[in-house]
């Protein structure tokens, strides 16, 4: 019989066809390349801002400063969103621009090979 196959590798070779050839498989794929492009955009808005002196430098000062009537859950939440603001710019603040554009650059391309890859094998 031709469909079943004799060997560990040919049923190794036909679980992978059938794994990467399922309807669910196209949805899968985008998702490093929509993580990739997420990461890029937020590396390169928080650059172009800190540039432009629109970042906050001390997020967690505000926050602690103007938070302090506000009730726990809210200034809890509050100096948290502060505290990744200020964790954010320092990551990007930290990198060279030609770091910033050729981690850009490979985000970019990693979208477009898993987007690619993803319509490749979408059946509809």
């Amino acid at each position: 019989m031709p469909g079943i196959p004799t060997t560990l590798y040919g049923a190794f070779r036909l679980a992978l066809a059938r794994w990467l050839t399922s309807a669910s498989m196209p949805s899968w794929l985008r998702l490093p390349g929509l993580f990739g492009l997420a990461r890029a955009w937020v590396l390169f808005t928080v650059v172009t801002l800190q540039t432009a002196e629109m970042w906050p430098l001390d997020a967690s000062q505000w926050a602690a400063e103007h938070t302090a009537a506000w009730p726990h859950y809210a200034a809890t939440a509050a100096e948290f969103a502060a505290r990744t603001l200020d964790r954010v710019g320092t990551w990007a603040g930290g990198k060279e621009m030609g770091d910033v554009c050729w981690s850009v650059f490979l985000c970019v391309c990693s979208g477009l090979v898993f987007g690619a890859l993803a319509n490749g094998l979408d059946r509809a």
